[in-house]
């Protein structure tokens, strides 16, 4: 009979294996109706449950050498998280930040992922790769040229195809459950375009993301300690352009390319040590799966050219007829391997093109623009510059140099990776637009060695300063990541940081209000449902008998609660607020408990056959009655009782019959849902 703590730990593997396929479950089907309730269906407290159950696994498990386990024995029961410490719970926790990020922000295709989500939808739904019906069903007008080369070309654009392959399995698995769920009468199309198959493809890039970035921690270890490796790996994730590729855009292949990245460099690592022909041979094949994905990650490729040289220039007797003939047959056995993981691309190119090499290519532009490489630019602008975007990729430049200067010859390599890698991109740095500079997301493990020896240098500093610095990395990268995700600076085109680092503080502040009036603001923002930056011109605001809010005028900061839209103005001048979602607020002080005639300015949203806007009034809490709005400026009056007031801050909630689509209201992309535009409340004394 197993004993108590190897119970203890089947029991956990197995809850955690249940709760992960129920977040899987969540996150593909979050826009329908969970047909088993007594799972529940809220994603964060499942994610929570997750990372709480490895940390009770990481503290139960007597075993210091989980490492030195077989693999096959990892699948006998309890035995999956043997060995597992505080680095592993620490990545553990980081992939669920960003999981939890993806479901909350992410899931959607959109820009080359539209491209690379058609390969994969027409082999799995039509089992082919005539892409004309995808293009006209599912890509947007804006790619009209490439749709009438479609036509006249064969049905097949020119892209990569490699990020497809690592699609496939979960595209194809959602293909499968579908087509299943309608034998038992679900409704959810199973046709390729439903929001589950492209939550597919997300969880798919994100998973790539994670693999990549458990590799490049693995690689790290061997050099640095493993609680900084497995830091560095966190804080890079979330600092660095990787974070907008696997939650923003997890469609666009860079995400999936980092996971080839990884596996190549990771392959390489290991034949620096042993050197065998089977490790050779499979560097070269998985170098073919990282070229198919990207073509420009032909520059990662500069690192076991070198460390074949260096082994050239230090074993003379390589010249020996044995030695030579068996480094012939490395190298032909990593030249066939490296063909057969390439020839799905070129073959399926010189089908659509006649030619192996595309006209937007990269490298083949580097060949043509090398003599005037934009590297100042690429480095430092404010249009996807490198470093500039991403002070982590600074530090990291300059922990590679640091430990060059030591004789660490992996540094040394690195560095002239990147070299390589900077001066091809640069080459074409000026096509298209990015979060930053997005070609070189899959350098993270490289990045990673150099960030891990700056923490080494700055273990020497109080910890609290080593995480104020990480924490400024991180904040900053998400500053941008939210004023990208709302147009305020551009994925391509200069802009002024000053402006940007503005409008962080502003949005920061209003997340986290003013530390020295904490606690108190939290609660108010936990109370009222308003964001803590609002207690400061809300609260101790002065007492009125009568009051008139001129609804988006500037005066109505003092008042606006939850559930508003940014203030707008009509082509008359006149101001006004749409409400955002099922329910909104005012916060108004008074002086007394007085009967008070409230009287409402605006009318309802159109988009509900002409039916008149209900309006549930709530007064701190009470409900006193009913207002209606008809489509229409017009206006609504309710007498409200002195019982419902009080002396101080009063709440009035509004709770709305039903919301509309603006876009679809109004023929715009509006996303809201909105019930009622208001110009004017009034509170008159009776």
């Amino acid at each position: 009979m197993a004993s108590s703590p190897r119970r203890l730990h089947v029991i956990i593997e197995l809850l955690l294996a249940v709760t992960s396929l129920h977040l899987v479950f969540l996150f593909l089907f979050r826009r329908y109706p969970i047909p088993v309730g007594w799972l529940g269906t809220e994603f964060l407290p499942g994610a929570l449950l997750v990372f709480a159950l490895a940390w009770v696994r990481m503290w139960t498990d007597k075993n210091p050498n989980g490492d030195l386990i077989p693999f096959g024995d990892r699948w006998r029961p309890g035995m999956a998280l043997q060995g597992i410490r505080g680095p592993a719970v620490l990545l553990l926790g980081c992939f669920l930040v960003v999981f939890f990020a993806l479901n909350e922000y992410g899931g959607r295709v959109g820009n080359d992922g539209r491209i690379i989500y058609t390969y994969v939808r027409s082999l799995v739904v039509d089992k082919d790769l005539d892409l004309t019906n995808e293009f006209d069903e599912f890509v947007p007008g804006q790619s009209d040229a490439l749709r009438e080369a479609l036509r006249t070309g064969g049905g097949v654009p020119p892209n990569e195809l490699g990020a497809a392959f690592f699609w496939l399995p979960f595209f194809a698995s959602t293909h499968a459950l579908l087509k299943l769920s309608a034998v038992f009468g679900g409704t959810i199309p199973a046709d390729g375009y439903s929001y589950p198959y492209i939550q597919a493809v997300c969880l798919a890039s994100l998973l790539c993301a994670f693999e990549g970035v458990i590799l490049s921690y693995l690689m790290a270890r061997r050099y640095f300690d493993p609680e900084v490796a497995s830091w560095g790996a966190v804080v890079l994730w979330l600092a660095s352009p990787l974070f907008w590729y696997t939650v923003y855009e997890p469609s666009m292949p860079h995400a999936v390319s980092l996971a080839a990245v990884a596996m190549f460099l990771f392959s390489w690592f290991r034949a620096r040590d042993t050197g065998g022909v089977a490790t050779w041979t499979w560097v070269a094949f998985t170098a073919g799966v990282m070229v198919s994905v990207q073509r420009y990650n032909v520059l990662f490729l500069t690192a076991p050219l070198m460390t074949l040289l260096g082994r050239v220039r230090e074993t003379p007797s390589l010249r020996e007829g044995a030695k030579l003939r068996q480094a012939g047959w490395v190298a032909g056995l990593s030249l066939l391997a490296f063909a057969a993981a390439t020839a799905p691309l070129w073959l399926y190119h010189w089908l659509a093109t006649g030619s192996i090499l595309r006209n937007i290519d990269i490298p083949a532009k580097a060949l043509e623009y090398w003599r005037n490489p934009s590297i100042s630019e690429f480095l430092f602008s404010s249009d996807r510059g490198l470093l500039s975007w991403t002070p982590a990729a600074y530090l990291s430049v300059f922990g590679l140099m640091v430990m060059f200067w030591r004789r660490k010859t992996v540094a040394g390599i690195f560095l002239m990776t990147l070299s390589v890698g900077v001066y091809l991109l640069s080459s074409t740095w000026d096509e298209g637009s990015s979060f930053g500079s997005r070609r070189l997301t899959e350098a993270y493990p490289i990045f990673l060695f150099g960030f891990c020896n700056v923490l080494v240098m700055a273990k020497r500093s109080p910890r609290v300063l080593l995480g104020l610095a990480c924490l400024f990395l991180i904040t900053w990268n998400f500053l941008l990541v939210g004023q990208v995700r709302r147009a305020e600076i551009p994925q391509m085109g200069t802009f002024r940081f000053s402006e940007a680092a503005s409008r962080g503080v502003d949005r920061l502040y209003q997340k986290v209000g003013h530390p020295f009036a904490a606690p108190a603001n939290w609660v108010f923002s936990w109370v009222y449902g308003v964001s803590p930056d609002r207690f400061d011109l809300v609260w101790g605001h002065r007492l009125y008998h009568n009051l008139t809010i001129d609804v988006g005028s500037p005066s109505d900061m003092y008042f606006v609660g939850k559930g508003w839209s940014v203030a707008e103005r009509t082509s008359a001048g006149r101001t006004y607020r749409w409400s955002d979602g099922a329910e909104s607020s005012w916060l108004v002080y008074l002086f007394a408990p007085y009967r008070y005639r409230l009287i409402l300015t605006g009318e309802a949203a159109h988009g509900s056959d002409g039916l008149p806007q209900r309006i549930g009034l709530e007064i701190n809490g009470n409900a006193p009655g009913l207002v209606s709005l008809a489509p229409g400026k017009t206006v609504a009056e309710a007498v409200v009782q002195a019982e419902f007031w009080k002396a101080g801050l009063n709440e009035i909630v509004f709770r709305y019959s039903y919301t509309v689509n603006a876009g679809e209201a109004y023929g715009t992309s509006d996303p809201r849902r909105i019930a009622v535009r208001l110009e004017r409340l009034e509170l008159r004394l009776e």
